[in-house]
């Protein structure tokens, strides 16, 4: 007689038993009562929803607002543009003809004594503005201030009682995968008071084009047309973020939202309280991203970082003694992701405080201590005929600066350098982001004077490294790393 054992293998039957029992149904007690808890868990969080919403709702509000447009700005930017220019619209009548545009959107009120935040854009030049809460009542509001750069706006409403308002939470704190709920007016009044919930998507979503400064929470709560400028908040009810964008391509919601991150709001918010318009700290620097070609060229294996491609003159970088061709790698210990979480953590520094700013240079690790301005909201954020030379190998085209190239160019003859005079729009160059018109100064950390120049280095390199430029733009100096091919 053969007895089963956990050790045979030959013909046993333990794979198909196992296999069984993942399927086998439960006892019908144990069936129940699993059943029971998965009720109580979905009826819990359920009330949980309730609750927020009952108490987070009641400072929810409406914000409608008329601003006067004339005939000329409607269709400015449009195809009819320059028609109307010229001939005027519908047969000759006035261009300049008024009308009054209506705008919606939603707020949430932080203080009892009337601060409402809301989305710049939903205010965005408005002459009258009303805000309208749960209750139905209404009030006149005043613009304490926007930002646009971060789409952050501040109101004010008088009331004789005090208001109903939000606590702020952190936005710092919040995770992805979090359970947040999305509070306010799709489409209008009729739809006041609308809850949406949903998980924080992501967050430090940058670079989505809705503002200068972007460091978007992601979410998949419901977004539609007037929820900008509502609150977003955590399963405590504290507000998290602003409700401010969609990505769409219906133009509704296709679970993909975005909301500023209170934490930036909040600074936003006192600036604008406290002096009248937004302080932020300034560095003078225009800064770039590390691609794999700039690694490989600088020799460095970061995955973080911003590259410096120029200082401003008589800038707090400047006088601290940072250069092009830095690369920064921390701020106060702490280290950079990159070109955008260097620009927010500068802007919302204190003019006149002290930062050390740990970067490398020739792959030597330094620290570098600056005293930060302010920044001037006019100054950027962080940045021809000729025979020519061609060179095939990299995909773009150069010529010597004569002076017709520095007339066309604006240069003073005190600047060298070589002329790019054409760019494959399939070579790697123009991926690395090289345009005509872009004056390369030095090539492989070298000064160029002239194609002869540029040439004798590229003959230097080997196929499969990489050519460094720093080149002159329309608006800045930069870094550009050209592969060799191979």
């Amino acid at each position: 007689m053969k007895v089963w054992s956990p050790t045979m293998r030959r013909g046993s039957l333990a794979p198909v038993l196992l296999v069984l029992a993942l399927f086998a149904s439960p006892p019908p007690a144990v069936a129940q009562e699993q059943g029971e808890t998965a009720i109580a868990a979905a009826r819990s969080l359920g009330n949980a929803f309730a609750v927020i919403s009952e108490r987070t709702l009641p400072a929810v509000v409406t914000i409608t607002s008329e601003r006067v447009v004339s005939m000329s700005d409607r269709f400015r930017g449009t195809p009819f543009d320059e028609f109307f220019e010229r001939f005027g619209p519908f047969g000759g009548r006035d261009r300049q003809r008024e009308y009054r545009q209506r705008g919606l959107g939603s707020g949430f009120i932080v203080s009892a004594d009337g601060i409402v935040l809301t989305s710049s854009h939903v205010v965005h030049e408005a002459q009258n503005i009303r805000v309208t809460l749960l209750d139905d009542r209404e009030f006149d509001a005043e613009i304490v201030g926007t930002d646009p750069e971060t789409d952050v706006a501040v109101l004010r409403i008088e009331s004789d009682a005090p208001l109903p308002h939000l606590a702020l939470g952190s936005s710092e704190e919040i995770r992805t995968g979090e359970w947040v709920l999305a509070l306010g007016n799709p489409f209008g009044v009729p739809l006041q008071g609308t809850v949406t919930a949903g998980i924080v998507s992501a967050k430090g979503r940058s670079r989505i084009g809705l503002a200068s400064y972007e460091d978007f929470i992601q979410t998949d709560a419901a977004i539609n047309p007037g929820n900008s400028g509502g609150p977003l908040v955590n399963l405590r009810g504290k507000v998290v973020g602003i409700n401010t964008a969609i990505a769409s391509r219906t133009g509704g919601y296709q679970g993909v939202g975005f909301a500023i991150p209170i934490d930036l709001a909040r600074h936003i918010m006192r600036s604008l309280i406290d002096e009248g318009r937004v302080v932020r700290g300034w560095l003078g620097v225009y800064i770039q991203d590390l691609d794999e070609n700039l690694r490989s060229a600088l020799e460095s294996d970061l995955r973080g970082g911003a590259l410096v491609s120029e200082v401003m003159e008589d800038s707090p970088a400047e006088e601290a003694g940072i250069e092009a061709g830095d690369i920064l790698i921390e701020i106060d210990g702490a280290p950079l992701e990159g070109v955008d979480d260097l620009r927010l953590r500068v802007a919302s520094m204190v003019p006149g405080s002290e930062a050390d700013f740990t970067l490398l240079r020739d792959g030597d690790r330094r620290r570098i201590s600056v005293e930060i301005g302010e920044r001037d909201p006019d100054e950027p954020m962080a940045a021809g005929p000729g025979d020519g030379e061609n060179l095939p190998d990299l995909g773009f085209d150069v010529d010597n600066l004569d002076a017709e190239w520095r007339e066309r160019l604006d240069l003073d003859e005190e600047t060298g350098g070589v002329v790019v005079t054409e760019v494959d729009r399939v070579s790697e160059a123009a991926r690395a982001g090289l345009r005509v018109g872009s004056v390369i100064i030095e090539a492989d950390r070298q000064p160029v004077e002239s194609v002869r120049d540029l040439r004798a280095i590229i003959d230097e390199l080997q196929p499969g490294e990489t050519l460094l430029l720093y080149v002159i733009t329309e608006t800045a100096r930069r870094f550009i790393a050209v592969p060799i091919p191979e």
